[in-house]
């Protein structure tokens, strides 16, 4: 008896010695490291298109971002878009994986005033036909090509705008924004 209550005792004080031990908060630190770099370096980079759809530099880097100017023409002057009209530039800008994982890209035009309708295509060489059209007039919008951005792999970006008769505003606060997500 003498034994078990002893072995009891022991185990008790275990126990409490256990509970005093136990962790109720804590602070650890660990190095980190993050790296800015400009948008055509970042690990999804854009880049401006290197091809005709290009030309007159639609698509550029401006103090480290990709910048759209929509009617910038020769000498790289913005002459604007007319109105009844729809423009196309083909392979604008590029986007490029340089994670490990694949990614799913969706894509938004925010700020689009009525009248204006701006659609995006993928292409995944400069010699291939583009896919079918996609909206992404004020709206985010999947690019949905049943393709995801592999790792190290250029999807080239296709852009067409269209302007109708009633479009009293400039295309002035617009931005193109590109969303990605782990596939």
């Amino acid at each position: 008896m003498k034994k078990s209550l002893l072995i009891v005792i022991a185990l008790l004080a275990m126990a409490s010695l256990m509970a005093a031990m136990a962790l109720t908060s804590a602070t650890v630190t660990n190095a980190a490291t993050i790296k800015i770099v400009n948008t055509e370096d970042a690990l999804v980079a854009l880049s401006p298109g290197n091809t005709v759809g290009n030309k007159e530099n639609t698509a550029r880097i401006v103090d480290g971002n990709l910048v759209f100017e929509f009617g910038r023409g020769k000498n790289g002057a913005m002459y604007g878009l007319q109105k009844n009209s729809e423009y196309v530039w083909e392979s604008l800008f590029i986007v490029t994986n340089h994670s490990d994982t694949p990614i799913k890209r969706y894509f938004e035009a925010t700020n689009v005033p009525d009248g204006v309708k701006i659609e995006m295509r993928s292409t995944f060489h400069q010699w291939t036909p583009g896919h079918a059209w996609f909206d992404i007039t004020n709206k985010k919008t999947w690019d949905n090509q049943g393709y995801y951005g592999a790792p190290d792999y250029d999807v080239r970006i296709t852009v067409s705008d269209s302007v109708d008769d009633d479009v009293y505003e400039q295309l002035q606060n617009m931005e193109i924004i590109l969303y990605v997500e782990a596939a």
